[in-house]
């Protein structure tokens, strides 16, 4: 019984790293895009246009920018 409780455990632990692996990678093409969302914000209050679209806050977050 031992033999197979250690097996479970490691699937189980495996498992784990790779949905982690995959939330990482979701996480780092999301942070791409609201970078990019706010630099063309960004771009567009610069140059005094006016603005279509406001980025939510969610977005600004991931993106590191204030």
């Amino acid at each position: 019984m031992g033999f197979d409780k250690r097996l479970m455990t490691r699937e189980r632990a495996a498992a784990e790293r790779a949905e982690n692996d995959r939330r990482e990678r979701e996480r780092g093409r999301d942070v791409a895009q609201a970078r990019k969302l706010v630099a063309i914000w960004n771009n567009r209050a610069g140059r005094g246009v006016r603005r279509s679209f406001y980025p939510k806050l969610e977005t600004v977050m991931l993106a590191g920018t204030p």
